[in-house]
């Protein structure tokens, strides 16, 4: 999922970072519609802009953020 996330994106492109954490952790996540094999608690390097994150654990949490350059935007799903 990294590698689809950072392929969106140029080097020219800004980027930001996005903490997806959970609890209970070790949670799947997908971004933009796209599961890859990443787990909470996790940091991943996503393109500037709009992205849909869902954490599934018992529940499943959606949440829209904006990723802004080199800022880290947390999405957490506690339960």
């Amino acid at each position: 999922m990294v590698s689809r996330l950072t392929s969106r994106f140029t080097a020219r492109q800004a980027a930001g970072y996005l903490f997806v954490r959970s609890m209970p952790r070790q949670a799947p996540i997908s971004i933009d519609g796209q599961r890859g094999s990443e787990l909470t608690d996790r940091r991943l390097i996503a393109p500037v802009g709009e992205h849909d994150i869902v954490i599934r654990t018992s529940q499943t949490c959606r949440q829209r953020v904006t990723v802004t350059a080199f800022r880290t935007e947390v999405v957490e799903c506690v339960q």
